[in-house]
């Protein structure tokens, strides 16, 4: 595999060669096998829902040859209201149409808004095709040849309320030395009548491909870095780039979602585009009520709420504040403060206003220690029985609104404001210190939690990281927060907490139930681990803060690409951390709002390029041993180079 220059050959047997390149624009597979070479390109184009993939193959023998080629996709499942796949003969289109599930009878007009076809078409009439997944394949063995391909031939039939795919068959005839090449279309649409001319429009494909990487050279171009280490180059200029576009643009590529992923991620979007980024929170700041709440989970393509968007997280007011705070100032444009939002209850009100509403409304949800309500979660939102009586308090809540409130100051003043993080801050120093560390929360019946007192979860280390970041740890007690969360340093990163839970706890609730060492329960948990890196700049520890950022990367040495078992280019959501021969495998799940947050802490402290609505200031963090390093970044469309020195810090 190819990764921005590095190239990864897989050989098969002999005569048969494997290759991936991956491009912040497209991703091509390579083979050569018995004197034939083929290629298949695939990318997005940068406008509407579809995806092109060319297949180029060449015969290299010195004979004819006779062969076909399948393609097969398969189409994502249209519900119990059933789904039928045909073939269109005017466009030459295997198609899957179905009616979107809903359950009230007042929901069906709702519905016909998120009615769609997925369709696969071709530049190249096709020979043969199939509907039907179980006729194509013939098996469930996934890796096992399709029974359609064994057989040479197609069915041609329609599919009924089936398991719908779209293959399509070429037969080819190739001279020696002669190569074909052919374009599929893959996407959605409300008709059709619609493929014909999509296929006008997308199918001049080298066009679309140029538009697509004209657009991520000028992502790329947003932040720049040339340091002593190639591999963090590669992730940092382009890959995590990648990543938190995709996150934030694809909306985690799902349809139900809490707003503290799409606030996140639109935080690690505004790295590159800031301006876009604040037309995404924007539509986030809909969701909110007018007396400054805001909707923890929501159903982003209309659809009626489920599952967790009918419970009450409590912290989506933190996430607005802080993360709309820090897209703004990315962007230089104050001007964005003073747009007018509606609420989704009626009326309206500036962004600004947006955000002390939900200060507001946070700062007096408080328990009988005066610290912020935990309800059916907080940032850990599988940690659900401390607060489910709905008296629980959450330290993690009140240091995160503290920090969330002191960075809006920052930038607009406010007395009443500034005298509830005072007395958030008092009510944690006075409730929640448990000699070494604060506790996690102070639960329903008002017992501490995440104290030593626990047998298990004793230590949470968001609670501390963000009471550093808040500013509201000194003297002594410093010392000990600093001590504590080195405790739980590992090779990947930093334990969300430990000792992990070992069984089902009903105190602790759904957390306790997962497997210990994994995602919430006691793993290196990356995005736990930027928050850590956040309390090491706010201390001004470079290096410290710099070895915590790199921790959680796959090309840590410490934890290398060969054990992690996770391609170069993303940051996962954990690395398992039990120790076992599991241990610092990489969960392999790219949603995760940890790539927001690293992008953020190495450009704008590490780096130290940091942008304001009122100008751009240069203050590096960089390891003792970097000098000399060169750095770009744009500001309101324009670039500037800078070269920056660990003298400097």
């Amino acid at each position: 595999m190819k990764f921005n220059g590095s190239d990864y050959r897989l050989l098969c047997g002999q005569g048969f060669s494997y290759r991936c390149e991956q491009n912040p624009e497209s991703s091509v597979v390579f083979e050569e096998f018995n004197g034939f070479s083929s290629s298949v390109r695939a990318f997005v184009p940068s406008k509407g829902k579809a995806e092109i993939w060319t297949i180029t193959i060449k015969n290299s023998t010195d004979a004819d040859a006779e062969f076909s080629l399948f393609n097969c996709f398969i189409f994502n499942k249209a519900g119990t209201m059933g789904q039928v796949a045909k073939w269109d003969c005017k466009t030459g289109t295997v198609y899957r149409a179905g009616f979107p599930y809903y359950v009230y009878y007042d929901e069906y007009e709702s519905a016909l808004k998120r009615k769609n076809i997925c369709f696969l078409t071709s530049d190249t009439t096709p020979d043969a095709y199939e509907t039907n997944t179980q006729r194509f394949f013939g098996s469930d063995n996934p890796f096992s040849v399709p029974v359609s391909v064994k057989n040479g031939r197609l069915s041609c039939g329609q599919s009924d309320y089936g398991s719908a795919c779209g293959a399509l068959q070429f037969d080819i005839t190739l001279r020696p030395g002669e190569e074909k090449v052919i374009n599929l279309l893959a996407g959605v649409t409300k008709d059709i009548s619609d493929v014909q001319t999509l296929k006008n429009e997308f199918l001049n494909v080298e066009e679309k491909l140029n538009e697509v990487t004209d657009l991520w050279n000028c992502r790329i171009q947003s932040f720049t870095v040339e340091t002593p280490d190639e591999a963090l180059n590669a992730l940092v200029n382009v890959w995590l780039k990648k990543q938190a576009v995709f996150l934030s643009k694809m909306n985690r590529a799902t349809t139900y979602c809490p707003v503290r992923n799409q606030l996140q991620d639109a935080m690690g979007y505004a790295m590159i585009d800031p301006d876009d980024a604040f037309e995404i929170v924007c539509n986030v700041l809909k969701n909110q009520y007018s007396n400054g709440s805001i909707k923890g989970w929501v159903m982003t393509d209309g659809s009626a709420p489920q599952k967790l968007c009918l419970i009450d997280h409590s912290d989506g007011p933190i996430w607005l504040i802080l993360c709309i705070t820090n897209i703004i100032e990315l962007s230089g444009n104050k001007e964005y403060y003073d747009k007018i939002i509606p609420y989704c209850d009626g009326s309206d009100a500036t962004v600004l206003e947006h955000m002390k509403q939900a200060a507001r409304y946070m700062g007096n949800k408080v328990g009988s220690h005066g610290i912020c309500l935990m309800l059916d979660g907080d940032w850990t939102d599988p940690l659900n029985g401390p607060g489910r009586k709905g008296k629980g308090e959450s330290t993690w809540n009140t240091v995160a609104l503290i920090y969330a409130i002191r960075k809006l100051i920052s930038v607009f003043p406010d007395v009443e404001l500034e005298a509830v993080a005072d007395t958030l801050e008092k009510a944690v120093n006075d409730n929640a210190w448990d000699g070494s560390w604060y506790y996690a929360g102070i639960n329903d019946d008002g017992i501490p939690y995440g104290s030593h007192l626990d047998s298990e979860a004793q230590q949470f280390l968001n609670a501390q990281s963000f009471a550093v970041m808040a500013g509201i740890v000194k003297g002594e007690r410093l010392s000990k927060i600093t001590s504590s969360m080195e405790l739980l340093k590992i090779d990947t990163g930093y334990l969300l907490f430990s000792p992990a839970f070992e069984k089902y706890n009903e105190i602790w609730g759904r957390i306790s139930a997962k497997n210990p060492g994994t995602a919430e329960n006691g793993c290196a948990y990356c995005h736990g681990t930027m928050f850590k890196a956040g309390a090491d700049v706010t201390l001004g520890n470079a290096d410290i803060a710099f070895e915590t950022l790199y921790s959680v990367l796959p090309i840590n040495p410490k934890n290398p690409t060969e054990k992690n078992c996770q391609s170069p280019t993303y940051i996962p959501n954990f690395y398992f951390s039990v120790k076992n021969e599991n241990f610092g495998l990489s969960s392999q799940n790219y949603e995760t709002g940890s790539v927001a947050w690293f992008l953020h802490f190495f450009v704008e402290s590490i780096l130290g390029i940091r942008h304001t609505t009122n100008g751009v200031t240069v203050n590096p963090m960089l390891p003792y041993n970097w000098s000399n390093i060169k750095a770009s970044r744009r500001y309101k469309g324009e670039i500037k180079n800078y070269i920056l020195n660990a003298t400097d810090n």
